[in-house]
């Protein structure tokens, strides 16, 4: 869903014809002027003067360097003082195509802006960046450093993320991600928490009005995933693809 990689366009133009069908349209997070004042934003800086080369070795610190140069043009010295955990976007893109402007969800979103639908942030900056942050300085960067050693095989495991995706295969996708399972406390955190905030806030909205709601495809399956949460909570699920 945060992708440009054009396999994960597969479904866009039913995805735009069922927009166009509904109220409002909702996204994870909905940015505008009010999303981040300064406090938010400096929760992100490290305290006590920890800086990310100090948290990498000098080899981590030239790959990380080189993947954000390739994505954003600027050097990670310019993001020193930022929490690791930032950094896990860049690895998890490094092996993703870069086929559109826009990622999908934000493709999306333009699309139903478009089209006058309201739109609605499921979740907001503080509570991402709640999630983001479960874990110490040390902790992320580990995490980090783990997924650098793996990178050799990332493109088949992306091969494979995409493939399931495009098809619809929202378990297969889930038993993907626990080959190589991020560390518990991060995963409570990122994935099943944000579950239960998604599909409480998802229930709220379909209460008031016909929904699109576009969230990342791990937060759909499995017994903790929000297609079974909005089941228990009485609505009907199925798929339409």
């Amino acid at each position: 869903m945060h992708t440009t990689d054009s396999r994960a366009f597969t479904f866009s133009e039913q995805a735009k014809r069922t927009i166009e069908q509904c109220d409002a349209f909702a996204m994870e997070l909905l940015m505008d002027d009010n999303s981040l004042d300064i406090s938010l934003v400096m929760s992100l800086v490290m305290k006590d003067g920890t800086t990310l080369r100090s948290l990498f070795s000098e080899r981590e610190f030239q790959i990380l360097d080189s993947l954000l140069g390739t994505a954003t043009g600027f050097p990670l010295t310019m993001l020193d003082n930022i929490q690791p955990i930032i950094l896990i976007a860049l690895l998890e893109q490094a092996g993703l195509g870069k086929d559109s402007s826009l990622p999908l969800d934000l493709y999306l979103m333009e699309h139903a802006k478009a089209k006058k639908k309201k739109l609605l942030g499921i979740e907001t900056v503080a509570e991402q960046l709640s999630a983001l942050q479960s874990l110490s300085y040390k902790e992320q960067a580990e995490m980090i450093s783990v997924e650098l050693s793996k990178q050799q095989d990332t493109q088949t495991e992306n091969d494979s993320l995409s493939y399931y995706y495009s098809t619809g295969k929202l378990d297969s996708l889930l038993a993907l991600n626990n080959r190589n399972p991020m560390p518990e406390k991060l995963a409570k955190a990122l994935i099943d928490n944000r579950n239960e905030i998604m599909a409480d806030r998802i229930a709220d909205f379909i209460k008031k009005q016909s929904l699109f709601a576009a969230v990342g495809a791990l937060h759909l399956p499995g017994s903790s995933g929000v297609i079974e949460r909005l089941r228990r909570k009485g609505f009907v699920v199925e798929a339409v693809h």
